[in-house]
């Protein structure tokens, strides 16, 4: 089961065709197994992980493969074993064949999210999958300089959080033109953490957020302190693939790269 709530509107029509809405689906027992995996796997080292089945040594020598086995692995597991599997030290990468593997699963979350806003929000989206982007947020050189990343969404996006650094959070503001004059307060969006993790914001066109991660713990400069995943959506009913092609001007499932973080490894 999913669940929908708005979070911004002063009027009717802003109420009826929100910035952002928050989809919820802590009771969908199939995304439930996969977020939790994707959640604990991102910041788990994979040298560490057995494959979930046994493999050959021409599927050893695949790395793709190697990684979704492994990413199996973790999905298989009960909660505690998730929250104790070998943690890496590598917080610089965005990018790496074991994190390329999880940023793509997330169009499984995403394909599930579309059918239930088409449904509940009356909204007339869909998605090309693997549509993902993503958007990494490092934390700066000065100890006491906000965290912080601002985006202008070009199309309409479900978004979610791939990592938040140890005891960190990311709270969204709206910084759109018309809230230049409101007090930060009136601007919020809503909050991501690592205790909440089963909620997806869809944000309409035109979007513009600034992000910032707050009460991060091991601030070290340069280093990763939440990495968002979101999935680009199309206005209207889904057409056929060729027509959809023609309309983005782009190969159907090109890989998707944001802020010059380029995926290796594939």
């Amino acid at each position: 089961m999913h669940s929908i709530c708005t979070l911004t509107g002063d009027t009717l029509a802003e109420q009826l065709d929100p910035t952002i809405r928050v989809i919820t689906f802590d009771d969908t027992h199939a995304m439930i197994f996969v977020r939790r995996a994707l959640h604990y796997g991102w910041s788990a080292d994979p040298s560490t992980l057995k494959p979930w089945e046994s493999t050959s040594e021409e599927d050893e020598q695949d790395a793709s493969k190697l990684n979704q086995d492994k990413l199996l692995s973790i999905m298989h597991m009960a909660t505690e074993e998730q929250e104790s599997v070998a943690q890496t030290s590598d917080f610089k990468e965005v990018h790496n064949s074991w994190r390329d593997n999880i940023y793509v699963m997330y169009n499984h979350i995403f394909a599930d999210v579309e059918g239930f806003i088409q449904e509940q929000a009356a909204r007339t989206i869909h998605i090309h999958p693997p549509c993902h982007k993503v958007l990494a947020i490092r934390f700066p050189d000065m100890e006491d300089e906000p965290v912080v990343l601002e985006h202008t969404f070009d199309t309409s996006v479900f978004v979610i959080p791939a990592f938040i650094s140890q005891h960190g959070l990311i709270e969204a503001f709206d910084s759109g033109e018309k809230m230049a004059e409101k007090d930060e307060s009136d601007t919020r969006l809503g909050v991501f953490n690592n205790e909440k993790i089963f909620d997806v914001w869809f944000l309409k066109i035109g979007s513009k957020v600034k992000f910032c991660v707050k009460e991060a713990g091991n601030r070290r400069a340069g280093d990763i302190a939440a990495v968002l995943v979101y999935g680009t959506l199309h206005e209207g009913w889904r057409c056929e693939p060729k027509v959809a092609e023609e309309q983005n001007g782009e190969e159907i499932g090109e890989e998707q790269v944001v802020d010059g973080e380029q995926p290796v490894g594939k």
